[in-house]
């Protein structure tokens, strides 16, 4: 019994993640953005007030940049219009892949290094869990 229902939890569960909050798969950690790029998400974080050294995107249309923790990782989160929330908020958006050379001085000035941004389409302040509010 317990066989057929874990293959019908398999069965569904590319609808899950494709269907999650409104079309965006919730991701509960940054680091979980690798090999996301192009996929709607969303995150819960904050904006940082200690930026760490992150490659810059310029993705069209966004011309507000801003630092994010989410728990013990750092992204950069693009808007088209100012983020204006002192505490928790939840951005959805779509993973954007940034490449260009390290500036870490401990990484061979040739190799490449890739983060992962997020594009966002809204967010919500004070609003961590998914529950009603607007971006």
């Amino acid at each position: 019994m317990m066989f057929y229902k874990l293959i019908g939890f398999l069965a569904c569960l590319p609808c899950l993640l494709s269907c999650a909050g409104k079309d965006y798969l919730r991701l509960p950690s940054a680091g979980e953005m690798s090999g996301l790029e192009g996929r709607k998400v969303e995150i819960a974080g904050r904006i940082s007030d200690t930026p760490w050294q992150h490659l810059i995107g310029n993705p069209d249309g966004f011309p507000y940049s801003y630092y994010f923790d989410v728990e013990d990782f750092q992204i950069v989160v693009y808007s088209k219009s100012p983020i204006a929330c002192p505490g928790p908020l939840l951005v959805r958006g779509t993973v954007v892949k940034v490449q260009g050379s390290s500036k870490r001085s401990d990484t061979k000035a040739d190799a490449s290094w890739v983060e992962y941004h997020l594009a966002a389409d809204s967010w919500e302040c004070g609003n961590t869990d998914n529950t009603d509010g607007n971006g």
